[in-house]
This record gives C-alpha cells, structure tokens and sequence, in this order.
C-alpha cells in the first residue's frame, strides 16, 4: 500500500509542476506575439476646383443610409470646413429620427422639393430627379465630388445661412439663391 501512496503523490507533483510548466510556457509564447491595431482608412477625395453642395435624405431604420453618412461624412472631413485637401464640400442631412420623426424644414420644404422615392438620396447642385448621375441613391460621394457634383460654375450660386436665438429656440434660416442665367 505505501508503494501505491508514494505513487499517487509523485502523479499528483507531477500532474502539478507539469500544469505550472505549461502555464509558464504558454505565457511567454503569448507576450512575444504582438497584433498591430487596425488603423482607420480615411478617404482623400480630389477638389473638382470650385465649391460642391449636396442635400442628403435618410432615416434611422434603412442600414444603407448609415454607410451613406459615413461617407458624406469621410469627404467633409478631407474637402470641407477645415478639411485637409480643401474647405469645397457642403451637405445638409435630412435624417427621420426614431424619437421625433421628421425635423421641420419650413418653410423651404427641401425634403419635399427632392423628392426621394428610395433612401438614401442624396441630390448635387439641385440636380432634377431625371439626371441619375447627381440626383442618386449611389453611395459613392467622393466619385461624385470630384466629378463636379453638377455645380457647372460656382458662381451662380450663393447661400447664407442664420441663426438667432427665439426664447428657448433657435431659429435658423437658410437662403439658397441661383444667380445664374440658364
């Protein structure tokens, strides 16, 4: 019987050191292997040369509208205020909104002036609904940024934007002006 005992422990050592070996070793294998973190792919769209305005309409419950933001998003960043490519590129989202539904944008009805039959739209240079190169549900942005985003000559058009405070409000009041010819 005391053979046996004297076996039974010296398994039980051995099952043991063997378990803080493999413990050990593991360890070591684990600290020299290194994963380098993903880095962000940030998209560098090139300046058509002259300013780009887009109107974008979307809602929370349609996933390809999250992409578009994103990219509407990804071009600001590079080509618009601040940008560092250049400060050419302006949009305005119309997003519907789990809580509130539709913002209020009386009293110059974009949302209805465009349109949209399909989410996510997005319109360049008040481009008509026929023209399905800037009036598009395409998510590629920078492509049409760079294309000239259907703004032939920047100076035919003019925006000012205002904002005053209205009590617990705050009014904003946009003006969009074609001072063109044709």
């Amino acid at each position: 019987m005391k053979l046996y005992d004297k076996s039974i422990s010296l398994m039980i050592v051995a099952l043991f050191l063997g378990s803080i070996a493999l413990t050990i070793v593991t360890e070591s294998v684990d600290n020299n292997s290194s994963v380098l973190p993903d880095e962000p792919v940030i998209s560098e769209a090139q300046s058509p040369g002259h300013p780009v305005f887009a109107e974008y309409v979307g809602a929370h419950w349609c996933t390809p509208c999250h992409s578009m933001s994103a990219n509407l998003h990804s071009v600001y960043g590079t080509n618009g205020g601040g940008g560092t490519q250049s400060e050419d590129f302006t949009y305005i989202s119309f997003w519907e909104s789990p809580t509130t539904g539709w913002g209020n944008d009386a009293p110059i009805n974009r949302r209805a002036h465009i349109s949209a039959t399909a989410y996510p739209t997005v319109v360049y240079g008040d481009a008509p609904s026929s023209d399905s190169t800037y009036y598009t549900s395409s998510r590629d942005v920078a492509g049409a940024y760079q294309n000239g985003g259907n703004m032939f000559n920047a100076n035919d058009y003019s925006m000012t934007v205002s904002q005053s405070t209205n009590g617990n409000n705050m009014d904003i009041e946009i003006t969009a002006t074609y001072t063109g010819s044709g």
